[in-house]
């Protein structure tokens, strides 16, 4: 996994930078949290959690919280006022 996410912002890098989502299942998502951040504490995650990564210098490392639903609680904010 961390070989395919470096070389996904690696290409990004050379076409000008930018946000690229990438969707895995919950398991391969928290064994690689695991292995790049000491913020995991080995919960599992609900279906649709975010945790943002960032690429700089040659490494990715977590940005912000694991596993949070903002997006989630923000559709749902959106939705009730429709």
């Amino acid at each position: 996994m961390n070989s395919e996410l470096l070389h996904i912002a690696k290409t990004t890098q050379k076409q000008g930078g930018g946000n690229v989502l990438v969707v895995s299942s919950g398991m391969s998502i928290n064994e690689y949290l695991s292995t790049i951040s000491k913020k995991y504490d080995g919960k599992p995650m609900q279906n649709a959690a975010v945790t943002k990564l960032v690429y700089k210098n040659g490494k990715l490392h977590v940005d912000g919280p694991i596993g949070t639903l903002h997006y989630v609680n923000k559709g749902k904010k959106i939705a009730a006022n429709k």
